[in-house]
């Protein structure tokens, strides 16, 4: 009875150095749990039968929840699918009389968001695409001057983080360029660019899975999938919501009068654009409102119904040529030359045209899937998924973003 718990303790300990160690298991260290798990089932064979349809072994532990990678599939490409069967067996103690269960609580896997943002020779598709996510700074930060900002002026080189539930970044208030023509010997004018240091703290984002049956996940091989893709898309729809429109303020952690992000919409110092005439001229005087700042705009953020407002404005009474294009247009959705992006996070009549790369996604804890098979879950042999990050968001020079006003 004493060799029992020393395997499966054994085999958490390999996988515990993995994960302090923050990488895969190894094929060695694979082969160790295996022998490990087989010494295991060879004892539970020789006492009582086993439960039919119960999975042996590491690999059947990634058949029953659709994570063994299909035929021709490369195993490390599938490293979030492994680290959620490493983390699944890892929690394989042995339960009442010796039989095999999973432990109460939650397994966290590899993250499942992307938050660097579209290269340019790709098309953006999101508001989170266009968002820069630099690497985090701590309070030992000495970079090469060389590196910092995405771009002149940009403060691209990431908010600081101190690892609690808070992050500061500087925002520019105050931007007026004296620079002039010298004699010798003259006194050089000065340039006011006045920063403010902002102090804000994280949000967390989060939602669960209702119970699913365990034979789900056996009799419908993608069920996993499906839902870890689900459950992201709505992580990052609320994600975009509050960082367009969320309306809280930056204040002390955990005021409930700010539990949202400070969206653009609600940031200081944005610039306001009215409607002027029609659509296409205000879009273009929104244009004309980034230049006079000196700001290369790279995208417009627009509601659905804005969008096709645009892509069905016709020549004449509105019977003539579509004057975007029409839908025949093979080019990439623009406005002005500039790349457009819908989200329903915006409400018809206001459209943000803005250079996104002066705005920063901080994050602190990355959207994490956690699966939690204990409590009721085990006494109803269901499982319920929780997907959830923890997010700041910096809108470092205010002026670099134009709240467009599209409503006659």
């Amino acid at each position: 009875m004493k060799q029992i718990p020393q395997h499966l303790k054994a085999a958490r300990d390999v996988f515990a150095k993995a994960d302090a160690e923050n990488r895969d298991l190894t094929a060695d260290e694979r082969a160790q749990v295996e022998q490990h798990l087989k010494a295991h089932e060879s004892w539970l064979a020789g006492t009582k039968p086993s439960t039919p349809g119960w999975p042996t072994g590491l690999k059947g532990f990634e058949q029953l929840l659709g994570l063994e990678p299909g035929p021709g599939t490369d195993r490390k490409s599938s490293t979030w699918s492994t680290k959620t069967a490493d983390a699944l067996m890892a929690a394989m103690p042995a339960g009442p009389g010796g039989t095999k269960a999973l432990v109460s609580g939650t397994i966290t896997t590899a993250n499942v968001i992307e938050a660097n943002p579209v290269p340019m020779a790709r098309t953006a598709r999101t508001v989170l695409d266009l968002i820069p996510t630099p690497p985090p700074r701590g309070p030992q930060w000495n970079p090469d001057p060389s590196t910092l900002g995405t771009a002149p002026g940009s403060l691209g080189d990431g908010a600081t983080q101190d690892g609690s539930n808070t992050f500061q970044y500087l925002r520019q208030t105050v931007r007026t360029n004296n620079a002039n023509v010298t004699p010798d010997l003259a006194l050089k004018p000065t340039s006011v660019y006045t920063l403010d240091e902002v102090n804000d703290w994280f949000r967390i984002i989060a939602h669960l899975s209702e119970p699913v049956p365990l034979r789900y996940f056996a009799d419908h091989p993608r069920l996993r999938d499906f839902l870890r893709m689900e459950m992201e898309y709505g992580l990052r729809e609320k994600l975009e919501q509050q960082v367009i429109s969320g309306t809280g303020a930056e204040t002390i952690p955990g005021d409930p009068s700010s539990a949202q992000l400070v969206g653009v919409l609600n940031t200081s110092g944005v610039q306001a654009v009215p409607f002027a005439t029609d659509l296409l001229t205000t879009a273009r005087k929104a244009i004309t409102a980034m230049d006079n700042y000196g700001v290369t705009p790279n995208a417009w953020v627009m509601a659905p119904a804005d969008a096709e407002a645009f892509d069905l404005l016709r020549e004449g009474a509105g019977t003539g040529q579509y004057l975007l294009g029409g839908p025949g247009a093979a080019s990439d959705l623009q406005l002005w030359s500039i790349p457009r992006v819908t989200s329903t996070s915006l409400t018809a009549g206001t459209a943000i045209l803005a250079d996104w790369t002066t705005t920063e996604l901080v994050v602190r804890q990355d959207a994490t899937l956690a699966i939690d098979l204990g409590g009721d879950n085990f006494t109803h042999n269901t499982a319920t998924m929780r997907v959830e990050g923890r997010f700041g968001f910096a809108a470092k020079q205010p002026w670099a973003v134009a709240v467009v006003d599209l409503t006659a």
